[in-house]
């Protein structure tokens, strides 16, 4: 949610957020939570943490759970809140070394031509029913995914999945029904007929597309047995931490969408994203204490996340965990690391 929406970089440096922070909470993570959009209220449950004393991080606390109202925190810190001048760049789209562009007529929009020809011939049958200015929404998606336990391949899921809406105007109200095939399109013109005799909103139509454009990327995760081989390594370096009793979770997900806008002419605006994510859960045990610590990476390519240095990166935590002590309820700093 909200990935176009930016904070701009402060000045302090992390060494100096840490070094002006007496007393609060070095949170590496967060595991969980949710927010309640009309009040501002939050809860967000941690992950790897540590205590931070006289300007220095100590000793990790058991995952604690940060609870407060936005526009509260917002007006108490006042000038106290500060802002990290290092600020990570954000990615959008395909690989790095994909052509997502403009469409010149060398790649299509991602629109099979069957698919709309269909779409176009139901915009001429809502027209001829006295619909006008009629615009479809296409959503696709695509999902892998693949797991390993004890090095070997255990789970694997693949999901491919398309979504259509379309919109008209009729007596100059908004009409829309919703689809999620292309083989009963006599259904779809009587929702939108039935859609014209409730409708009690204006029309107000998005002008026709003066010309294809396209930011289309092909689906393209990695190999599924190279992605065994980088999870079963990945493993292997969780487990070089003594204090690791099991692996609990080693997963690779690959994510592809594409949104399509196509007016009744059969002109398209395209734009799809794709994502790579490894997630990995240990559990750690030590004397008679257990503690479990899971951490994710995601990118635009599985090429482009270190699995192994995220392996290492949880088992340590897996292990910092054993024996913490819990967070005393009260009031904190929180400094939140950007990862």
């Amino acid at each position: 949610r909200m990935t176009n929406t930016y904070i701009a970089p402060g000045t302090d440096s992390p060494e100096q957020m840490i070094a002006s922070t007496e007393r609060g909470i070095f949170v590496k993570a967060i595991n969980a939570g949710s927010v309640n959009p009309a009040t501002g209220e939050f809860n967000f449950n941690t992950g790897e943490t540590f205590l931070i004393e006289n300007g220095k991080i100590t000793t990790p606390v058991r995952s604690a759970t940060l609870i407060g109202t936005g526009g509260d925190i917002l007006l108490r810190a006042g000038p106290g809140l500060l802002l990290c001048s290092q600020r990570r760049a954000l990615y959008r789209g395909g690989p790095a070394d994909s052509e997502s562009h403009r469409n010149d007529g060398r790649r299509g929009s991602g629109m099979m031509t069957s698919e709309k020809t269909v779409l176009c011939e139901l915009a001429q049958r809502l027209k001829q029913e006295g619909f006008a200015d009629v615009r479809f929404y296409i959503e696709r998606t695509e999902h892998v995914g693949v797991g390993v336990l004890d090095g070997k391949r255990d789970s694997a899921t693949r999901a491919k999945e398309s979504a259509y809406f379309v919109e008209a105007g009729k007596d100059g109200k908004r009409c829309c029904t919703f689809f999620n095939t292309l083989d009963g399109m006599d259904d779809v013109v009587e929702q939108m007929q039935i859609s014209a005799s409730a409708s009690q909103e204006d029309y107000q139509p998005l002008p026709a597309f003066e010309q294809e454009v396209s930011y289309h990327t092909d689906f393209a995760p990695a190999d599924e047995l190279e992605a065994i081989k980088v999870l079963a390594e990945a493993e292997s370096r969780a487990r070089e931490e003594k204090r690791i009793a099991a692996i609990s979770n080693c997963r690779y997900n690959h994510s592809w969408k594409e949104v399509v806008l196509m007016d009744e002419n059969g002109t398209c605006m395209t734009d799809s994203t794709q994502v790579a994510s490894v997630s990995i859960g240990v559990v750690s045990r030590e004397d008679s204490d257990t503690e479990i610590a899971h951490g994710g990476r995601s990118a635009a390519s599985l090429a482009q996340i270190d699995v192994n240095a995220l392996a290492k990166e949880v088992a340590q935590m897996g292990a910092q965990r054993l024996h913490a002590k819990p967070l005393e309820s009260g009031r904190y700093a929180v400094i939140l690391q950007n990862s």
